[in-house]
């Protein structure tokens, strides 16, 4: 009887410590999301330790906090010369910092310059100093 009891035991703290492990190691779990800009749509942040050089370009993964709660995870690719950028993959959540229900859309979106003062504009500069 209590062998029984032990391995049902054991297999709930297994399937509890797997949910644990796999929450921990979300999107959210290994990056480190810092804040570039605050404008009337939400709140943008890029994870700086991403940035990796391709070619005559720069590409980082950012994320999107809107003000519905809703947000975004995407890898853009910078063009620093050419002050543009373009995503190249986006997952839309229904929860805010990447959480709720993804949506993944793998795209490679036509090059975009961004108007001053925009978000797309301030993550382009932000990418780009570093």
């Amino acid at each position: 009887m209590f062998e029984v009891w032990w391995k049902i035991t054991e297999e709930m703290s297994m399937k509890k410590l797997t949910t644990i492990f796999l929450l921990l190691f979300s999107i959210n779990g290994y990056c480190e999301w810092t804040s570039v800009s605050f404008t009337d749509e939400g709140i943008s942040y890029v994870d700086f330790s991403t940035i990796k050089k391709s070619g005559n370009y720069l590409r980082s993964w950012g994320l999107t906090n809107y003000k519905d709660n809703t947000s975004q995870v995407y890898l853009t690719e910078f063009d620093c010369v050419e002050d543009r950028s373009r995503d190249l993959s986006l997952t839309g959540y229904s929860g805010p910092m990447g959480t709720g229900n993804p949506r993944t859309v793998n795209i490679t979106s036509k090059w975009d310059y961004h108007r001053p003062n925009t978000m797309g504009f301030i993550l382009l500069k932000s990418v780009c100093r570093k």
